[in-house]
């Protein structure tokens, strides 16, 4: 909670304040003020899916995801990208434990999109994107009773990360 708040801070700062900072080691300015408060959002995430607070999570989720989209109009970075993969791997997991399936198979399906779109701009991430979507097909076919389709999932996973 404290980091938030530290970046909340940082991030409603003037401009100009945060360039007057004579070392650069120490400034935090090195993202935009959108992409610190997509950061926020995101440790919020974190920070209540982790304490069981999944209603709160998901309605994190959506805001950023509504600020995300707001951004991406501008700005396409890999870091975007990468943070709204995480939301909605975080989305995906709610969704599966609250028994949404057919949201969390939906989600799946865009998470899958932005895989694909995020490999031609970034490839070093992509076996872990991998991973982690064969790791969440595997769990929604488990939340199914499909423990073969899950199993192979799973197995698909542990293969890639081998390779």
């Amino acid at each position: 909670m404290q980091l938030q708040q530290s970046i909340q801070n940082l991030a409603s700062r003037p401009e100009e304040e945060a360039y007057l900072i004579g070392n650069p080691l120490e400034q935090f300015t090195w993202l935009s003020r959108d992409h610190l408060n997509v950061l926020v959002y995101l440790l919020t995430v974190f920070h209540s899916m982790l304490s069981g607070r999944l209603e709160k999570a998901l309605k994190y989720a959506d805001k950023a995801q509504a600020q995300i989209e707001q951004i991406k109009s501008m700005d396409h970075s890999p870091f975007l990208m990468a943070v709204e993969m995480l939301f909605y791997e975080c989305r995906i997991q709610s969704h599966l434990i609250f028994g949404n399936k057919s949201v969390a198979i939906k989600e799946i399906n865009i998470l899958c999109r932005l895989h694909t779109a995020s490999n031609s701009i970034n490839n070093s991430n992509a076996i872990q994107r991998t991973l982690t979507i064969h790791a969440l097909l595997g769990l929604y076919a488990t939340s199914l009773n499909f423990n073969e389709a899950a199993e192979a999932q799973f197995a698909s996973a542990l293969r890639t990360r081998v390779n």
